[in-house]
């Protein structure tokens, strides 16, 4: 019994001393702290992980090419559900149409784990959430228009910022639109639009909001509209209107909101509102001239006091 033990012990030391350990070099990808504020999130690709993703539909004219980038394995270069009508090397526009993904793995390719600050190609690792499928997408996080998907967070992010909000619209804005049965708006000063419903339209597949007004009527607007950064924005919030009719007088706000016209007198606040930043303040002892595309302002002691 002696000798059999010593046997064992020999044998599990022989085994313990073939064990290697090795260093792996893990991808540098950001722990993800993805809030669904943006639909496309640039280099920061690993946000996407555990995220849900629709593809997006393209118009009638497109369809024929199918969708591109998408691969069946990581290592292969043929197409997931090959073939589009019109391209061999690109995936079945009617079989990926509509479906649903789930990112399940996020691998940065050679050159990206090399030089993260000039390359930013992935490859998603997705699970077709209908047939169980998985799959390879290449992202690029250097061009947005390439990116097929809305991430469902982003969907349901923008939906509970606006949705039953109060907007007012400016009138130029909304008066090239239909209603929902094709029939022309006849949009007024100061009129209220609730929010509905995010839905995408059938046409070009662009996001939009289903707005209606005290009468009923309903129109789409293209959801990036209330995204705008810019100061004269042709949408605002209930009261964020009110606040500037009130500060600005209704008459010069209808004048500012609605038309984008100045006035002499007018303070640098509203002409910002009725024609956006310039592209160029120059500064003088006399006042300053605020440069616009082929416009230029003037002003003194924060008052215009001239344009042409």
């Amino acid at each position: 019994m002696r000798i059999l033990v010593i046997i064992f012990l020999l044998l599990v030391t022989y085994g313990y001393a073939q064990i290697e350990t090795i260093k792996i070099n893990k991808p540098i990808i950001e722990e993800s702290t993805y809030d669904g504020s943006k639909n496309f999130v640039a280099e920061k690709a690993n946000f996407y992980l555990g995220e849900d993703l629709y593809l997006i539909g393209k118009s009638q004219s497109l369809q024929k090419w199918g969708y591109s980038d998408f691969y069946e394995s990581l290592k292969s270069s043929n197409p997931y559900k090959c073939c589009s009508e019109s391209s061999p090397y690109n995936s079945n526009y009617d079989l990926l149409f509509g479906k649903y993904f789930s990112v399940i793995d996020v691998i940065p390719n050679d050159l990206t784990q090399k030089y993260p600050s000039i390359y930013s190609e992935y490859f998603f690792k997705l699970l077709e959430k209908e047939t169980m499928d998985t799959l390879y997408y290449k992202y690029n996080g250097k061009f947005e228009h390439n990116f097929p998907f809305i991430v469902l967070k982003h969907f349901n992010y923008i939906k509970d910022k606006h949705i039953n909000k109060t907007y007012i619209f400016g009138t130029t804005f909304l008066r090239d639109n239909f209603d929902l049965n094709q029939n022309k708006l006849k949009p007024k000063i100061g009129e209220k639009w609730i929010v509905e419903d995010l839905i995408i339209e059938e046409e070009n597949f662009k996001l939009v909001f289903v707005i209606s007004n005290s009468s009923g009527i309903k129109t789409i607007v293209d959801y990036s509209v209330f995204e705008y950064n810019d100061i004269n924005k042709p949408v605002l919030s209930l009261s964020e209107y009110n606040k500037y009719k009130n500060k600005f007088g209704e008459k010069n706000w209808n004048l500012i909101f609605e038309e984008g016209e100045i006035r002499i007198g007018f303070t640098e606040e509203m002409c910002r509102f009725a024609w956006g930043e310039p592209l160029k303040i120059n500064k003088a002892s006399y006042g300053d001239q605020w440069v616009y595309d082929d416009n230029y302002l003037y002003f003194k002691n924060g008052k215009l006091t001239g344009y042409n």
